[in-house]
């Protein structure tokens, strides 16, 4: 009887001794990353590029017209660029990132694209430029999308009268 006691309380031993060596092998192969849990509502956007595609067309009673063509939104950033000059002209347009209460985000300036310039070689090999005034024609806007804009407008920059309203007000959904 003392050695069946005996034998018990080494198989007991032999149990115990493997249950602390598996839960200390459990508990020690927990993840090093502890993971955090951001319950603020200012988590970062990611970055977005807005690809917008107009169609202008001048009218008979000397107005212009702009027409969404295409609208895509986009996750991305641009790559760093010189800043180039954007010197406003009369019949350029204005593209603007407007927020709901109408502040203006950023302006871009788009050269007038109902006038083109052509160049060419006549006979003599001489090269020659004739400006163009077209009735109608395509341009593409890429912007980096804030995330405060509602909407983009587009205007006709006009030194006689700059409060003119938009031509075309292309609304940004969320």
């Amino acid at each position: 009887m003392r050695k069946a006691l005996s034998n018990n309380i080494i198989v007991l031993f032999i149990i115990k001794s493997l249950l602390i060596i598996l839960l200390l092998f459990f508990f020690s192969c927990k993840t090093q990353k502890e993971v955090l849990v951001n319950t603020d509502n200012s988590l970062k956007r990611t970055p977005k590029i807005i690809f917008l595609n107009y169609t202008i067309e001048f009218l008979e009673n000397q107005n212009k017209k702009v027409t969404l063509t295409n609208k895509i939104i986009k996750d991305g950033s641009f790559k760093a660029s010189l800043n180039t000059s954007q010197n406003k002209l009369q019949g350029d347009l204005k593209c603007n990132q407007v927020t709901t209460a109408g502040k203006i985000l950023e302006t871009k300036i788009i050269k007038n694209p109902l006038l083109k310039t052509v160049e060419y070689l006549d006979d003599n090999k001489m090269f020659h430029s004739k400006r163009l005034e077209l009735k109608k024609a395509s341009f593409s806007l890429r912007l980096k999308l804030l995330p405060e804009t509602s909407y983009i407008s587009i205007s006709e920059i006009d030194s006689l009268n700059p409060n003119i309203p938009p031509l075309l007000k292309t609304k940004i959904s969320p």
